[in-house]
């Protein structure tokens, strides 16, 4: 899946006019949706088989070929086949791979998009199941209120929906690929970067290794799948960033080193045409919702470190090394930030299973169907983004957000030319993460469910969960948070946010090397479950 860019810059221009910005769907279902979409296959593209293509070559276009295209009045018959034969070459050379097909290219608007990948953002977010527990988006709800980035009066399902919709430019799913964009018209114009991108997960699947990352990592956390993005997203961000460094005119494939034995001229590299929209479609009545930025950089982070982070492996063994990783990805993204192989420290929640009664009547009990053992863990690039959303929307004196726009220095390998990150996903209170895990809660045997989390952090150093304790303190700060009692060691202090979306109590618990929080409706309820869990470090 690739993230619109014109979507990045918007935010990139909102952000820096302030001055100082899934979750996780399942991509199958979510993108079962093809009603309605402009099929731009012509009979004379259906796949057949290539018996005498050769890597770099396909449908008997070559990589390097010249080729006469105008996408101006958007692509034609006659311009679509040779266009997208050309792409599917280029990305078998950069990768060593051929493709056994060419691949179902289809076209769609944002709009479209959204009506068919989307529910409604009416629709009841919270439902019961049979054994009374709640369902999949009352323990999402909680993870997301836990970062302090989707409020209580919001739903995450939603917030979700609406913010990877709004930005996606092309997803490939299901042996075909996706291109949404938003031209006058109708026009079918494809950027041959995003075209890219999408035929190298194409190939991610052909190759089965979509299908080794599935059978390596059964059960995901929110930290895990976007560490795993990382790998199968950073593949296609590699592929388009050299694609790219090609067309600007930084490489010369000619003599460029990152590929071996490069005989042919700089490639031709087809731009499509400035985005024009039409404001009288009598189909546009309202505009979507508001992005929340706190969510679309966790979703982005995958597309901005992924890069860097497949360099990293490439610089081992080339793409060999790459591949090899699909059966044994990462785990965390804090290997992808810091370009790692340490594994997360153990850490576990122990809650009683049969739940603890509460003196407000009802049973605490956590989420049996969901996440690992009702657990979710977070990761770094997320805790990042919770203390850099809270500094942007709330002014919590946490972090300068400018630094986010800034690409860190890497360590450097082999390659003098190399992708960076996009963003910039440290600081000081996020790095120095060993673990943390995020157990959901609900009261049940009440009239209307009622909702909380504990959730624990563990931290490399005792100064990394200072850093941390300071920070979040800072959060509630922002929120106008009320202390309200303290064990009498002061390892543990109360406090109330008295209204707005993340109103309710908190506990702050700690050690030398975790910090603990405690969320529920209630003090009265914060200390019960305070007292019910242990931890195992």
């Amino acid at each position: 899946m690739k993230y619109s860019l014109i979507a990045v810059i918007l935010v990139v221009l909102l952000i820096a006019s302030i001055v100082y910005p899934a979750f996780f769907w399942n991509e199958t279902n979510q993108l079962d949706f093809i009603s309605n979409i402009y099929n731009v296959q012509d009979s004379a593209v259906s796949p057949t088989s290539q018996a005498y293509d050769t890597v770099g070559s396909e449908n008997g276009y070559y990589h390097y070929d010249l080729i006469s295209i105008d996408q101006s009045d958007g692509l034609s018959d006659d311009e679509f086949l040779p266009y997208i034969s050309r792409a599917h070459a280029r990305t078998e050379y950069i990768l060593d791979l051929e493709f056994d097909k060419l691949i179902l290219i289809n076209v769609t608007t944002t709009s479209e998009f959204m009506k068919t990948n989307t529910t409604s953002v009416d629709a009841e977010p919270i439902t019961t199941i049979e054994d009374g527990e709640p369902d999949h988006s009352a323990w999402n709800d909680q993870v997301w209120e836990a970062l302090f980035i989707i409020g209580e009066d919001q739903s995450a399902e939603s917030e979700l929906e609406n913010t990877s919709g709004q930005s996606i430019a092309g997803v490939y799913f299901n042996e075909q690929i996706v291109i949404v964009n938003e031209f006058d018209n109708g026009l079918t114009v494809i950027a041959e970067n995003v075209l890219i991108h999408e035929l190298v997960h194409a190939l991610q699947d052909q190759e089965g290794h979509l299908d080794a990352v599935d059978e390596s990592s059964p059960q995901l956390t929110q930290d895990t799948q976007l560490a795993v993005k990382g790998l199968v997203e950073g593949a296609a961000m590699y592929v388009e960033w050299y694609y790219d460094q090609v067309c600007e005119g930084s490489i010369s494939v000619r003599n460029n080193s990152l590929l071996e034995e490069v005989i042919w001229e700089d490639w031709q590299c087809v731009q499509p045409p400035e985005l024009t929209i039409d404001t009288s479609n009598s189909e546009i009545t309202t505009p979507p919702a508001p992005i929340n930025f706190g969510v679309l950089i966790i979703l982005f982070h995958p597309y901005s470190d992924g890069a860097t982070y497949v360099d990293y492996l490439k610089s081992q063994d080339g793409w060999d090394s790459v591949h090899a990783k699909y059966k044994s990805p990462p785990l965390s993204t804090e290997q992808i930030i810091h370009l790692s192989e340490d594994k997360p420290a153990p850490l576990g929640i122990n809650f009683p299973v049969e739940g603890i009664p509460s003196q407000n009547g009802g049973v605490w009990k956590s989420f049996s169907n969901y996440g690992i053992d009702g657990a979710d863990t977070v990761g770094e690039a997320s805790i990042f983004s919770m203390f850099w959303h809270q500094s942007r929307e709330y002014g919590a004196a946490i972090l300068n957000t400018n630094n986010f726009w800034d690409s860190r220095n890497v360590p450097p390998n082999t390659f003098d030319l190399k992708p960076l990150p996009t963003f910039n996903y440290t600081s000081q209170p996020s790095v120095g993460w060993g673990n943390d895990k995020l157990l959901p809660l609900y009261r049940s045997e009440m009239d209307q469910n009622e909702y909380g989390y504990i959730w624990t952090t563990k931290w490399d150093t005792s100064t990394d969960a200072d850093e941390f304790y300071d920070a979040y303190s800072k959060i509630l700060d922002s929120h106008q948070a009320t202390k309200v009692g303290s064990s009498s060691n002061n390892k543990t202090t109360l406090w109330v946010i008295n209204n707005g979306p993340f109103e309710d109590a908190f506990a702050i618990s700690t050690t030398s090397k975790t910090v603990t929080i405690i969320n529920a409706p209630t003090t009265t309820d914060v200390e019960e479950i305070l007292g019910s869990f242990s931890l195992s470090v």
